[in-house]
């Protein structure tokens, strides 16, 4: 075959052509550290490191969000502590202002405490560090609780402003763990001050009130019942859903029996029935009775028994709150582990070894030069041959 010199240029100008772009793409690739720079440089390994990317940037959101929920369930924590260390002082308040020794002065000045503890838990109920109320819900724009009060300034009631949904926050992919607990949800046992089965603030506010007015809050008290009725006639107040005991030295009412905790639903001063439990109390269902019993006939409040079953709650709802806080901390130590082996691959993807890029820029300038060392003597021949 003849060779013209238009081949030969061609050629001389096709290999220049080649050296130049690789000397070019081995100072780009040292410049930026990586050899991965478009799609074309290897299609295969481009499209792993750019779901690698993708995978890296949803576990730093993940991480994000495990930091942030870990730090709300903490302060959650810690407010809980506080309301159970404040149930405890309430219990010792209890068991101080029963021994029937006490003198009024002495009970007036437990209710006296009894009313700073339960403002101080209503405090810890509408806080909101980071102006976020913690136990409204999904509310932010309000406390979670109103509070009304009497022309002396007590609490007489507390009122829910909150919603009973809970938010979720996603620490992995698929994996969502509760961030918040409503203050109150009347339908379940896993809200915090009201549930189906306790009313923190109704307890204090009673425990306060018959301290205040003098009583011996575990003495028992006879009374009397009508089975038509359904109402047992007392000699003091009782609030609706405070836990009673009864006894009897011949028969209770007919559908009641002894060593059973009943709920009051108050009727009067001095009048009330009897409900099976909390949330029937609330609905005003009481317990049907059949007859009026016969005997000596009395009734107890149970008012340690309130307050340990309050203090259990909180302590339930703790151990869950404590349960959720590993489990985001082990996420988060998951998610730090996957972070480093994702960027390790990406690196062993896409980083360029510097020291060997740098030797093929050598070898390959020197190849460049050749190829314009060699076209400009193939010139100068041609040149001669053309003379």
């Amino acid at each position: 075959m003849r060779v013209t010199n238009e081949m030969s240029n061609r050629m001389l100008a096709k290999y220049i052509q080649q050296n130049k772009n690789a000397c070019y793409t081995l100072q780009e690739q040292i410049s930026s550290g990586k050899k991965l720079l478009k799609p074309s440089d290897d299609p295969g390994a481009f499209d792993l490191v750019s779901r690698l990317y993708d995978s890296a940037a949803a576990t730093k959101q993940y991480v994000v969000n495990a930091q942030r929920l870990a730090e709300n369930l903490k302060t959650t924590d810690g407010q809980l502590q506080d309301v159970a260390e404040i149930l405890h002082r309430a219990a010792e308040i209890t068991v101080g202002g029963g021994n029937g020794t006490q003198s009024p002065a002495n009970l007036k000045a437990f209710g006296q405490e009894a009313n700073q503890l339960l403002e101080s838990v209503v405090q810890i109920a509408n806080s909101n560090p980071q102006g976020n109320y913690l136990f409204a819900g999904l509310r932010s724009d309000t406390p979670a609780y109103a509070v009304t009060r009497d022309a002396n300034g007590l609490i007489t009631d507390v009122t829910y402003q909150g919603s009973q949904e809970t938010r979720q926050t996603e620490i992995d992919n698929g994996v969502y763990v509760q961030d918040n607990v409503p203050g109150s949800d009347l339908t379940s046992t896993q809200a915090v001050f009201q549930s189906a089965d306790v009313d923190i603030f109704a307890d204090l506010i009673h425990l306060r009130d018959r301290l205040l007015a003098g009583e011996n809050i575990v003495a028992e008290q006879t009374f009397t019942a009508d089975a038509g009725a359904d109402i047992l006639t007392v000699t003091s107040s009782y609030a609706t859903g405070s836990a009673v005991q009864l006894t009897s030295d011949d028969t209770l009412p007919g559908g009641l029996s002894a060593d059973t905790t009943y709920y009051a639903i108050r009727i009067s001063d001095t009048q009330i029935q009897l409900a099976a439990s909390l949330t029937d109390a609330r609905a005003g269902i009481p317990v049907d009775l059949t007859s009026a019993g016969t005997g000596s006939q009395t009734i107890t409040q149970t008012a340690l028994a309130e307050n340990t079953r309050d203090l259990d709650h909180i302590l339930q709802i703790l151990t869950s709150i404590g349960a959720r806080e590993e489990r985001v901390n082990l996420t988060s130590k998951a998610l730090l582990t996957q972070q480093v082996a994702t960027a390790q691959s990406i690196s062993n993807e896409e980083s360029v070894d510097v020291a060997k890029a740098v030797t093929d820029l050598s070898t390959q300038k020197l190849a460049y030069e050749a190829a314009l060392r060699v076209t400009t003597i193939m010139m100068d021949t041609s040149l001669v041959y053309r003379i």
